[in-house]
């Protein structure tokens, strides 16, 4: 009987270690790479946009914006704002809901459309557009705490953004050659 049972573990040690080297030699073939084409791009604008929260699409607000608005919503503590448009047409909307927020618009454009929300504490957006012939939109959720984001200038690629910021992203820049 003792030799029975050392025959049974022999066997279950045999198919342990069978299991083991079959595992060992079809794991490469399961954990392969992904190939990559040398000569493909990876910088496609609206991907690369879109994997850092941001969306491009024609903002339908511009064309129904007439004169020049500014709605300002501040809670907290020293919170600023500062919004100077050189625009026929413009709407600005902010909500900072907490303390040390940024904020400071700065636009030359035909028509000017702004939806801001801060959210959180120490965050800044500096939205500097210079081009009087196009109709921009910046559509901007800030979540979180320390998150910054900088727009120099806008082209065509760039002159409607909608982005939903956090502290997964704390820093975005966008900056346009025209």
């Amino acid at each position: 009987m003792i030799h029975t049972i050392k025959l049974r573990e022999c066997k279950l040690n045999f198919c342990f270690l069978n299991y083991m080297l079959l595992s060992l030699i079809t794991l490469p073939v399961i954990t392969s790479q992904t190939y990559i084409d040398p000569n493909q791009s990876n910088t496609d604008p609206k991907a690369l946009m879109e994997s850092l929260g941001g969306a491009f699409e024609s903002n339908v607000n511009l064309k129904n914006i007439q004169g020049n608005s500014v709605f300002l919503t501040q809670i907290g503590s020293y919170n600023d704002s500062t919004v100077n448009t050189n625009t026929a047409n413009s709407s600005i909307t902010i909500l900072q809901d907490g303390s040390y927020n940024i904020t400071n618009l700065d636009y030359t454009a035909r028509t000017a459309y702004a939806n801001i929300k801060q959210r959180g504490n120490s965050n800044t957006i500096i939205d500097n557009i210079n081009n009087v012939s196009l109709d921009v939109s910046l559509e901007l959720s800030q979540q979180g705490n320390n998150l910054n984001f900088i727009r120099d200038n806008a082209n065509e690629l760039t002159k409607t953004l909608k982005f939903s910021q956090t502290e997964a992203s704390p820093n975005l820049i966008v900056r346009s050659i025209n």
